[in-house]
């Protein structure tokens, strides 16, 4: 687009205050509220039945009988039909018009709206070059791959130049190259047009990958929204680190307390030193929680966490390796092995080690 467009299509906010909806006696969405800011890339993320598709439909205009308010713009739209929002959305199916050739497809929006052919042609055009589909215009939807009708729904979303553009799961039925290819281009159509965009999503790395904050979900409630990293070093409770990334987490009893630092036992008696977010006191019981990819193999420095353990196996991954240690009679810790190394085999003695830093105690679930 040129820069007059894309300077027209810069984001808008959006306030959600204390959002409840109720289906008979299921609680879909629990006094969610949320602000976004102008521009923000916002992913809710969450397994099936969080909340985080009935609160994009909210924001819409499409779910119907909630309590609580929604503003975009600094406009309350709570009783405003979808048509009147001004926001472009994109399915997971997609919804394309089968017998429409692309260019009508991503026109449709702007006939609906009354828009004189001369300007829907440029506007059209533009769109299209945007999604790099410019030589596509004239085929039929069936006669494009995946990934190109992924990019006409895109294109008709943002061909009228909303605010605001909301995304359910729209990549979730591709396959895994080609999400990969379609969230870096996403991700850079955010870049060039400015816009806010909404993502609803199941999958973590899309979610780390494409967004400026994330807004995990969770029994309708938001569990934690934060930075991609502050989500993944930083997780509020066990449910988030699990969900976030691979965790290994086991159960610890607080000994002492001393600023960001405390110290636990843990894994048969052994003390460790961690850190942590919530205050424990001494005697709690807690979780630690580590990533696999802190855990270091029979290293002799920087361990000021280390435990002798036997190898159960090692999985083979290309370009690293997998090594699950048991540790005690009830714990097992996973490890992720550079292959460049030595391998290891089932049955082997290794120490196991982490810095007190990768080491976070949460609170029991």
């Amino acid at each position: 687009m040129t820069r007059e467009k894309v300077e027209a299509t810069l984001g808008a906010s959006v306030q959600i205050r204390n959002l409840k909806l109720i289906y008979g006696d299921f609680t879909a969405v629990d006094d969610v509220s949320l602000d976004i800011a102008p521009g923000e890339f916002l992913t809710m993320l969450g397994p099936s039945g969080s909340g985080k598709t009935t609160t994009m439909m909210a924001i819409a205009g499409f779910a119907q009988g909630y309590s609580g308010s929604i503003a975009i713009g600094g406009r309350r739209v709570d009783e405003l039909p979808p048509h009147r929002r001004n926001i472009g959305v994109v399915f997971q199916h997609l919804a394309l018009f089968p017998h429409m050739t692309v260019a009508d497809n991503i026109a449709f929006p702007l006939v609906m709206r009354g828009v004189s052919k001369g300007e829907i042609a440029g506007r059209v055009r533009q769109a299209l070059d945007l999604v790099q589909l410019k030589q596509l215009g004239d085929r039929l939807p069936a006669q494009l791959s995946g990934g190109q009708q992924q990019r006409v729904a895109i294109a008709r979303a943002l061909v009228f130049s909303p605010p605001l553009l909301l995304l359910d799961e729209p990549l979730g039925a591709l396959d895994r190259k080609l999400r990969d290819t379609l969230q870096l281009e996403l991700k850079e159509l955010h870049r060039k047009l400015g816009i806010t965009i909404v993502l609803v999503t199941h999958d973590q790395v899309e979610a780390i990958l494409l967004s400026d904050r994330v807004a995990v979900m969770n029994d309708g409630r938001i569990a934690q929204i934060a930075t991609p990293t502050d989500l993944y070093f930083s997780p509020v409770n066990r449910f988030v680190a699990d969900f976030v990334g691979e965790s290994v987490c086991f159960p610890a009893t607080v000994r002492t307390v001393d600023g960001d630092r405390c110290g636990v036992e843990a894994l048969g008696g052994q003390r460790f030193q961690a850190r942590h977010l919530h205050g424990p006191r001494p005697g709690e019981t807690v979780e630690i929680m580590l990533r696999p990819e802190h855990v270091r193999l029979d290293e002799q420095r920087g361990m000021e966490n280390a435990i002798e353990g036997t190898v159960i196996d090692s999985i083979f991954l290309g370009d690293h390796s997998r090594v699950r240690v048991a540790v005690s009679s009830a714990d097992t810790i996973s490890a992720v092995v550079d292959n460049r190394g030595t391998s290891r085999g089932s049955g082997e003695r290794v120490r196991v080690g982490w810095a007190a830093a990768d080491a976070l105690v949460l609170p029991p679930n």
